[in-house]
């Protein structure tokens, strides 16, 4: 997917309300916000984190839940969460730094995926998006799919071309018109509104999707 085809995908009717129909009916409504927000502990995962992340569809193993709270990972975790920065928006050339190969940011997902505890590509990325929503963007199977499936550790460049593009823009007017509320970010009403155009075809497909019906 380039620049262009986010744009118009975003600027679809149904992208809309979808939006709208997720905001209002599905649970992870509350990621953002849950425990008053990733950002009320900025570099600690919390307790709430974790209920938070759980309420996007995913299990987080109870033996990484005791590493991240009580352990040598939460504390590694929070050492290089200090070093990314707050207010740094993908798309932007701090965000091309902040996402670049051995920065903190990289560390930390290599952290959380290198732990054998059972925290994949997925449940790295959404740990990762409550603690910084404005940089890192959710993935999952059906955003990777929609998206042409780039190989792991990639996920991040192709969302900072697409975000580096009037594509940030798009998505406030079309959240807005949405109702979606203020505080959830650019690459969070991105990541639904993919997961909702792709989310059934995914599901009815078993994962199996042909290139040419990833975002149809």
């Amino acid at each position: 997917m380039d620049p262009a085809e986010a744009i118009r995908l975003v600027r679809e009717p149904r992208s809309a309300d979808n939006l709208q129909a997720y905001f209002e009916r599905f649970e992870g409504r509350y990621f953002e916000s849950f425990g008053g927000g990733g950002g009320f502990s900025p570099h600690a995962l919390t307790a709430e984190d974790i209920v938070a992340v759980q309420l996007l569809s995913v299990s987080i193993p109870p033996t990484a839940v005791v590493a991240l709270m009580y352990d040598d990972l939460g504390r590694d975790l929070t050492e290089q969460l200090a070093l990314v920065p707050l207010d740094v928006d993908l798309g932007s050339p701090e965000a091309a730094v902040a996402l670049s190969r051995d920065e903190p940011a990289w560390r930390a997902w290599n952290l959380l995926l290198g732990s054998k505890l059972g925290l994949g590509p997925t449940i790295t990325s959404k740990v990762l998006a409550r603690k910084r929503p404005r940089l890192v963007p959710v993935w999952d199977r059906v955003v990777d799919c929609a998206l042409g499936e780039p190989p792991v550790g990639e996920s991040w460049d192709l969302m900072q071309r697409l975000f580096a593009s009037e594509l940030p823009s798009v998505l406030r007017a079309v959240a807005a018109q949405a109702g979606v509320p203020e505080h959830v970010a650019a690459p969070r009403i991105f990541d639904v509104v993919v997961w909702m155009r792709h989310k059934d075809k995914h599901r009815d497909l078993d994962g199996h999707c042909p290139a040419r019906l990833r975002v149809a």
